[in-house]
C-alpha cells in the first residue's frame, strides 16, 4: 500500500511543478501539505492494531484526498489565477 501512496504523491508533486513560479507559497503548497498529510494518515493507519483504528486513519486520508482533488480543479478551471 505505502508504494502506491508514494506513487500518487510523486505524482501530484511533478504536477505541481508546472505550475507558476509566484504560486509555489499559495495552490502549489497548500497541495504538496494534503499530499503529505495523505501519505501519513495512510502510512500510520497501516500500522494501527485494530481495524477501527486503521478505518479512522484511512477515512482521514480519504477526506484530504478529496481537497486535493478539489484544489487540483481550482488549477486546471483558473490556471492564472493565484490562491
Amino acid at each position: 500500500m505505502t508504494r502506491k501512496v508514494k506513487g500518487i504523491g510523486k505524482g501530484c508533486l511533478s504536477a505541481t511543478q508546472s505550475f507558476p513560479t509566484d504560486e509555489r507559497f499559495g495552490l502549489t503548497n497548500q497541495i504538496r501539505r494534503a499530499i503529505v498529510s495523505v501519505s501519513g494518515n495512510i502510512a500510520e493507519g497501516s500500522t494501527r492494531q485494530t481495524d477501527k483504528e486503521k478505518a479512522r486513519f484511512y477515512e482521514i486520508a480519504f477526506n484530504k484526498s478529496g481537497i486535493i482533488e478539489l484544489l487540483l480543479s481550482y488549477y486546471q478551471f483558473f490556471p492564472r489565477f493565484v490562491f
